[in-house]
């Protein structure tokens, strides 16, 4: 679901522990870190939430079997769905821009050339119809609070491990953002501006607070890193042996320990941990 993306490694998070490690230890060193790039489909945001999918399957199921049952192509159906409890909450007019162009670029059912608008204008209404779907809303809701935790934990893992971070235009803040154009709307600088201060959002809080440890630790950052035997359900690493790195990929850090040595916590969460060598 994740991982059929252009643009990025958006998928990575969601590989496990171990795998994390070896797709690390892989890469160059100095390579591009990006979860969302002018040309990924659905922002990382948005993919963050549709992984959390995976933690309930039958929840999902129950969802989605009602509303695909007897639509006339069941993966565009299902395409829908995906992008509506995703990007939720979305209006109208943005819903219906992405999908004209998504069934046109699939070359299924209608496409640029070859235009279906009746196919097209149906496939709409029934996009339409799930946005005042309660059920489904809620459903949306929750998936929300699991993916924006998630959303936290990719952030900070992609901007401490070794390579070189890129934080997209926009996606300093929760960024619900579909394929172009839809990626590439106005940015409200102002606000930005104002939530740096406040330290408001989280997000936006946890980027402030990783980029001024990168300024502090250069040599940490630029020295690799070292896995921590955390068990399976926490990616926890050094960087350097100043910088301690733990994210929580079920659960929460309850239960994890911090190595040997006095550390100083830069950032402590339920799901994520950020501190440095006092």
């Amino acid at each position: 679901m994740a991982l059929n993306e252009v643009g990025g490694d958006p998928g990575r998070f969601s590989l496990g522990v171990e795998a994390f490690y070896e797709a690390n230890l892989a890469r160059p060193p100095g390579g591009l870190l990006a979860t969302t790039t002018h040309d990924t489909k659905r922002s990382g945001d948005v993919r963050a939430r549709l992984t959390c999918i995976a933690a309930d399957p039958a929840a999902w199921e129950a969802i989605v079997r009602p509303r695909i049952d007897g639509w006339r192509d069941p993966n565009e159906a299902y395409l829908i769905l995906q992008t509506v409890v995703g990007a939720w909450p979305l209006d109208e007019e943005r819903l219906g821009l992405y999908l004209e162009k998504a069934l046109r670029e699939a070359k299924v059912n209608t496409s640029w050339i070859d235009q279906n608008g009746e196919w097209e204008e149906r496939a709409k209404a029934y996009a339409t119809s799930l946005l005042a779907d309660e059920e489904l809303g809620a459903y949306a809701q929750r998936l929300a609070e699991h993916g924006d935790r998630v959303s936290l934990a990719t952030t900070l893992l992609k901007l401490t491990s070794p390579g070189v971070p890129d934080i997209y235009q926009g996606d300093e803040l929760p960024f619900l953002a579909l394929v172009d154009p839809d990626n590439r709307r106005p940015v409200d600088w102002a606000l930005r501006r104002r939530l740096l201060t406040s330290g408001e959002s989280p997000k936006l809080d946890l980027i402030r607070r990783t980029l001024a440890l990168r300024a502090r630790r250069p040599a940490a950052f630029g020295s690799g890193y070292d896995p921590i035997d955390a068990g399976e359900n926490v990616c926890a690493f050094t960087l350097g042996g100043e910088v301690l790195v733990a994210v929580a990929v079920r659960g929460d850090l309850a239960q994890f320990r911090s190595p040997p040595g006095e550390w100083r916590d830069v950032l402590r969460a339920e799901q994520v941990l950020l501190a440095e060598r006092a």
